[in-house]
């Protein structure tokens, strides 16, 4: 398509009185290709469309119910092409009458505007001779002619500015063809005459009232200074994507209505880019990458492990640490303390305090909080490190120690990003507000109920959540979360003897408490993984259409993920069951047992007391407390069967919840805005197969937006040996996050 062609779609637009017509000719461009005899029947081929879209009501008012997707499309494809031939003969008709000395093949013309599927489909499946039609085939008979009138200088600042917007217009007019094959493939079954149109209808309408509002917002950003009539534009671009009557949408799929719910973020991202001032915040980031560098160095030497006691000061050390972090940049910050923590030995700590900050406090401008966390899992060299894992050592651009992606790498980057707004003298666009705790890693103890005491005094005003504490799918294109799994945690505890014994007096004797555990826990899976206890799947939601189409389109290689996991097979081969089963459905992993002999070397004795530990990750609609009674009651009964005298305690040692978020929220659209700004793509959109429990905390206290936008890589290997990030990813996530307050300012 060239400019040409858009001034013939306006020229009729304007002055053809029905869209069906003004569509033929912007879908390919027919009269630029037809010559003269099109402009004569220019009358007769808004007529034919007229019949064709009579033949396509007639045809829906006499479908049978379908009940199967393969039974819905043969029937949609029938109804197309019965039209689609109708519409042939019409206009056939009408140019050997009116153009009968003029050379002209009609069917070619107009192969792409007759059915809604491909005419090959017709030709091939439903060939003319063949077709069976309910109805009959009418052929025009009309006299009436027509007239094309020519363009008149009104049209000039029109035609100006949508020169100028031509760019724009194509990448609207791409989104919009997105949508609309996203929607006619992804709308599931139908199982009335009616209901077969509706989402055809919906699917229409809803694509082209978003063509419509990002070429007006175009419009509106670079033709201001011309007098730009949008009424007109509006005329000039019902020709595209609408294949159905206009009051339809109008009336059943309105602009801005529930049911018709505009993709925003598609035209954000066509139009929106950063300020200058922005982009000089950016370019000191760059610049003071070094520094930063060296804030992560300084964070990670601090072995700030939770869930030890010997290292639970160092928890106290690095909030006192980030502490003075914070207010050396502006950010006025207080203590939270949350109690004590007794260990099993009887030892009681103190917990670290949570660390909040905020900076700004303009009623005008938004607020938005970021929740992190500054300890992390335990690490010692002899693990398999191949560096000291709390001193930071840079390799090939890789930044490796504990800490350095979950999570400090991720809370420095948040750091950075006000350092550089502070070093430009240029005032953060929104008021920020911060959450940090240590004590992640160990359940979050205290800080949930923390969160619930905040919600009327330092929460009040808050208006958006992030949290950077999650990884990319891959290792190149940047994410958006917006869905994590939920966990409840098992202890199997089985006790056979009050003290351990020595397996050459007591071995054969005894029912010995592992080897009942080892059977138990055998059973909570089969040898494929598939999950046994009964009843575990029947509140899961079914695995829709859409969701295998999204999942068929996000940027993933299989293979990397194997090899990056370093096995030979996985439980799957296929890209869309490996993120169903990563992401959506249920899992159980068994974790360890407790009190059996692990140390090198050789023990001969009989634990009196195991414990093994497992867990099952949660997807929506399961809950924690329905999964524990079908846990419980299943090892109960198996254990009966078993007949054993040994004693057995199951007890759930925690549990999350499953989150969902609505990406349509200005919070998503600004962060695919940043993203798209800073790395010149498009986020995928995925949801994470782990649990950060204070996410649906923050959500369901303050009933607020809440994004997980990570910047690290999915190669980092939090929890793993080796951790680390990459050097661009540490630097870009501060530049990702300054685009992100930005667009999240102007939203």
């Amino acid at each position: 398509m060239d400019h040409q062609r858009l001034i013939i779609v306006i020229f009729s637009s304007l002055f053809l009185s029905n869209h069906y017509f003004h569509q033929a000719i912007a879908e390919d461009t027919i009269f630029a290709k037809g010559g003269t005899c099109l402009y004569k029947i220019g009358k007769q081929w808004h007529d034919c469309m007229e019949k064709q879209n009579e033949r396509l009501t007639y045809e829906r008012d006499n479908l049978e119910p379908v009940y199967t997707r393969a039974a819905l499309t043969e029937s949609v494809n029938r109804i197309s092409c019965c039209a689609y031939y109708e519409f042939l003969d019409c206009i056939e008709y009408a140019a050997n009458k009116y153009c009968s000395n003029e050379k002209h093949d009609m069917a070619a013309y107009s192969r792409q505007l007759g059915p809604a599927v491909p005419s090959e489909i017709c030709y091939e499946q439903f060939p003319r001779q063949d077709i069976e039609c309910s109805g009959r085939v009418q052929r025009y008979s009309s006299e009436t002619s027509s007239s094309i009138s020519y363009v008149s200088s009104s049209l000039l600042s029109l035609l100006i500015c949508l020169e100028r917007i031509w760019p724009d217009f194509q990448r609207c007019r791409d989104r919009q063809r997105e949508h609309h094959q996203y929607g006619r493939f992804s709308s599931g079954f139908f199982f009335t005459s009616t209901d077969v149109y509706q989402p055809k209808y919906k699917v229409e309408c809803c694509s082209y009232w978003e063509l419509l509002e990002c070429v007006h917002r175009a419009a509106k950003i670079y033709c201001m200074d011309d007098d730009v009539d949008l009424k007109k534009l509006d005329q000039a671009l019902e020709t595209f994507g609408l294949n159905v009557p206009l009051y339809i949408c109008s009336e059943e799929y309105p602009k801005g209505s529930l049911r018709c719910k505009i993709r925003s973020w598609f035209i954000m991202t066509i139009v929106m880019e950063l300020s200058g001032e922005i982009r000089t915040v950016l370019d000191v980031i760059e610049k003071n990458q070094d520094l930063y560098v060296q804030n992560l160095a300084d964070a990670i030497a601090i072995p700030s492990v939770s869930s030890q006691k010997e290292t639970r000061p160092e928890t106290l050390n690095v909030v006192k640490h980030f502490k003075q972090l914070l207010e050396s940049k502006g950010v006025e910050c207080e203590l939270h303390m949350i109690g004590d923590e007794t260990f099993p030995d009887g030892t009681r700590l103190q917990l670290p305090p949570v660390l909040c900050g905020f900076i700004g406090n303009d009623i005008n401008k938004k607020t938005l909080c970021v929740y992190g966390h500054l300890d992390v899992q335990p690490a010692l060299l002899q693990d398999g490190w191949n560096t000291e894992p709390f001193k930071l050592v840079e390799r090939d651009g890789k930044l490796y120690g504990r800490g350095a992606s979950d999570d400090k790498g991720p809370v420095l980057a948040w750091i950075n990003m006000i350092d550089a707004f502070r070093t430009c003298s240029i005032p953060l666009p929104i008021n920020l507000k911060f959450i940090f705790e240590a004590m992640e890693e160990s359940g979050s103890i205290g800080l949930h109920q923390l969160i619930y005491s905040l919600n009327e005094t330092f929460l009040k005003d808050v208006d958006y959540f992030c949290i950077s504490d999650n990884y990319w799918l891959g290792q190149s294109r940047p994410c958006l979360s917006y869905g994590l799994r939920g966990n409840a945690y098992f202890y199997l505890q089985i006790e056979c003897a009050k003290k351990d014994l020595h397996s050459g007096v007591y071995g054969g004797v005894v029912h010995e408490a592992m080897t009942d555990l080892i059977h138990l826990m055998s059973k909570l899976t089969d040898e494929r993984g598939n999950i046994l206890i009964p009843g575990i799947f029947e509140n899961v939601k079914p695995f829709t259409t859409d969701e295998r189409i999204a999942l068929q389109s996000i940027d993933f290689d299989e293979a990397a993920y194997r090899d990056e996991i370093g096995t030979s097979r996985l439980r799957f081969n296929d890209k869309v069951n490996i993120l169903a089963h990563r992401w959506r459905f249920p899992c159980l992993s068994i974790h360890g047992i407790e009190g059996a002999f692990a140390d090198p070397g050789s023990k001969t004795v009989i634990p009196h007391k195991v414990i093994g530990k497992f867990s099952i990750r949660l997807v929506p609609n399961q809950d924690p407390d329905d999964i524990t009674v079908k846990v419980t009651e299943y090892l109960n009964e198996e254990f009966r069967k078993l007949n054993s005298p040994n004693k057995i305690s199951v007890h759930r040692q925690k549990s999350s919840r499953p989150w969902i978020a609505d990406t349509n929220s200005n919070n998503f659209i600004a962060g695919k805005l940043a993203i798209k700004n800073v790395y010149g793509i498009q986020p995928d959109m995925t949801r994470e197969g782990g649990s950060i429990p204070v996410t649906l905390t923050l959500e369901e206290v303050t009933n607020k937006s809440v994004i997980l936008l990570p910047i690290g890589s999915g190669d980092d290997g939090a929890h793993s040996q080796n951790e680390k990030i990459n050097r661009k990813n540490y630097i870009n996530g501060s530049k990702v996050f300054a685009a992100y307050i930005y667009f999240l300012s102007l939203l």
